[in-house]
């Protein structure tokens, strides 16, 4: 398993977590607002779920760089979808900076 199915799995986790659990958080009431207080907390699971994935990486000074590509990567895959050459392309970015895939 890549960092990127990590990261994307530990944002699922999260997501889960957040669903399953009531922590008093009221809707919002017009459209707009619901759906910005959505991609917030969007946007706030998928940066749990790279810091976790970078936590993996044994080399303390490569994590804020995997971190950065992480993120693009999965703001691409959560807004255009999980396409093979999207992950292909990340990847090769891990790769070529990181070390790991």
């Amino acid at each position: 398993m890549g960092l990127i199915d990590l990261a994307i799995q530990k944002t699922k986790e999260w997501r889960e977590h957040i669903k399953t659990h009531d922590f008093g958080l009221d809707k919002p009431l017009t459209r707009n607002a619901y759906y910005s207080s959505f991609y917030l907390g969007l946007r706030e699971d998928i940066i749990r779920g790279c810091r976790e994935a970078v936590k993996t990486i044994p080399d303390k000074t490569k994590r804020t760089i995997a971190f950065s590509i992480l993120m693009c990567a999965l703001n691409t895959i959560f807004r255009y979808g999980k396409k093979p050459e999207i992950v292909e392309y990340y990847n090769s970015w891990l790769q070529e900076y990181v070390g790991m895939s």
